[in-house]
């Protein structure tokens, strides 16, 4: 079926076959002793064209693979696709060439092209928008959660136990909002490839421990009773802590939502030594899933009852993400499930032998011992924090929370103020906004570390955004900040980070002096 043309050295037809025939539209005889340009299926500089490519190929002793347009006798323009080999006749180099029409193919990788620009242009768009609106969401919930914290902690003065109680809902509240926030922004991540796991050993006891403290309180409201069954045998195991325990206590907020009052949760754990695999299972009582929702649980924005009286919240995206930072972790997600009797989800993970349990036995580490906040009394000498931040709201929740713990304040608008302000006063510590006008966070930041004052230079920064997408820690840590905190910020955590990064930096000081 492929047309098959023997040419001279000079490029001129000496043979061809019928399939050559009707795919150029001509007779033979109207083309033998002539080249392709000649008789108006090439223009000329595409005959030059093909005639480089395939004097190279031989000339590396290579095959000729050319591709181009050709002119058929009818005026209709064809894709070919041609293979040219070499062949040595009566002492005189010819070429035989193999030509097939590729229009077809040609239209269907154009047509694939395009429409991985687009899907390209609609990720970009994707990742916008969801940047945008973290950033939108996330602004007026760090004032919410700040101002509750502060407010609870009585730093604004004294509250009743009435109005504490409406506080804690309206921080409850923007823990759940934020909740929600991160889990849209969690199934972006794992969707564009850019979630990475922290992968190191860590205790299955303590795990579970924390999970079931968090689920503890809603479950006291309903009257369920909480059971852990844990195996001896597994002590360790090795992943990324904090994605699990988010997988996990998942599993168990779904378990505590859709089991009725008096109802019972147990989370176990079960080793499998031949099988290097350690299962981790939610069984509750609940109101169970029929076998056709079974099917749909996994899906992303599903939800099985999605009416408007439905009775239970949420967005859908909750066991979605379970199954996707399972597969992250080599493992697998499984349920087990009847109406009215209860449900059991089991996450299987990968579970090392016992010679490498020991190893991570040895290697672990102890988790740190929290210890009680530390309360810097205010004076003339205490920490002098520069405070970058264009929301004014955002701005006067901080500012109260750090002026409580006894931290000196200023206070910049942009990247351009905090650039000045940094050669003035210059502060033990800079807490720099990464979304303002003028000049954006990542900017100035560069612009102080270059500064040729080392009081500036040096100053610990840590960076505060709203963005918090893939990309932003890492892109924020290489301008140059110490830290990377994501909005909504909690205090006490950014407090202690204040206090670390000053003792880093009082520590260099004194090793500098004493060199």
């Amino acid at each position: 079926p492929d047309a098959v043309i023997l040419f001279d050295s000079a490029g001129k037809v000496v043979r061809l076959n019928h399939a050559a025939e009707m795919l150029l539209d001509k007779r033979a005889v109207e083309i033998i002793g002539r080249r392709f340009d000649d008789v108006g299926l090439l223009n000329t500089q595409e005959m030059e064209r093909v005639t480089d490519t395939v004097s190279d190929a031989v000339a590396a002793r290579n095959l000729a693979a050319p591709e181009f347009k050709l002119k058929r006798a009818d005026g209709d323009v064809r894709d070919i696709g041609a293979r040219v080999f070499m062949l040595p006749i009566h002492d005189k180099r010819h070429y035989l060439v193999t030509m097939r029409d590729i229009t077809l193919q040609k239209q269907a990788e154009e047509t694939l092209r395009r429409a991985n620009v687009e899907m390209e242009r609609a990720l970009r768009l994707k990742d916008e928008f969801l940047a945008n609106m973290s950033h939108e969401l996330r602004t007026p919930l760090n004032a919410i959660l700040g101002l509750s914290e502060v407010l609870s902690e009585h730093i604004l003065g004294p509250l009743n136990e009435r109005q504490l109680q409406a506080v804690g809902t309206i921080e409850s509240s923007g823990r759940h909002l934020l909740n929600l926030i991160n889990e849209i922004l969690d199934l972006s991540k794992i969707e564009a490839g850019a979630m990475t796991l922290e992968r190191n050993p860590f205790s299955v006891q303590a795990l579970c421990e924390n999970c079931m403290l968090f689920i503890k309180q809603p479950a006291l409201k309903k009257r369920l009773k909480l059971a852990t069954a844990l195996d001896v045998n597994v002590e360790w195991i090795e992943g990324d802590e904090r994605r699990l325990r988010q997988v996990l206590v998942n599993l168990l907020s779904n378990a505590v939502k859709f089991t009725d009052d008096g109802g019972m949760i147990t989370l176990s754990v079960q080793g499998d030594a031949e099988n290097k695999t350690a299962t981790f299972s939610v069984t509750d009582t609940g109101i169970g899933i029929s076998e056709p929702d079974m099917q749909r649980l996994f899906q992303p924005f599903v939800q099985l009852d999605s009416s408007l009286s439905r009775r239970y919240e949420g967005t859908g995206l909750g066991l979605s993400l379970v199954a996707r930072m399972v597969e992250l972790h080599g493992g697998s997600v499984s349920v087990s499930s009847q109406l009215g009797q209860g449900s059991c989800f089991s996450i299987t993970l990968p579970w090392p032998d016992a010679m490498q349990r020991y190893a991570l036995k040895s290697a672990s580490k102890p988790a740190p011992v929290e210890t009680a906040e530390t309360i810097v009394t205010p004076d003339a000498h205490a920490p002098l924090i520069l405070i970058v931040e264009d929301n004014p709201t955002n701005l006067t929740a901080l500012s109260a929370y750090l002026q409580a713990r006894g931290f000196n304040l200023a206070t910049a608008r942009n990247g351009v103020e905090a650039i000045d302000m940094a050669h003035e006063l210059f502060p033990s510590l800079i807490l720099m906004d990464l979304q303002m006008p003028v000049m954006d966070g990542l900017d100035a930041t560069r612009r102080l570390r270059a500064s040729v004052e080392p009081r500036v230079a040096r100053v610990p920064i840590i960076a505060l955004t709203a963005l918090a997408m893939p990309g932003d820690r890492e892109q924020a840590l290489a301008a140059g900040a110490n830290e990377y905190l994501s909005k909504p910020v909690n205090f006490k955590l950014l407090t202690q980070t204040i206090q670390t990064l000053l003792v880093q930096a009082r520590d260099k000081d004194k090793g500098a002096a004493t060199e």
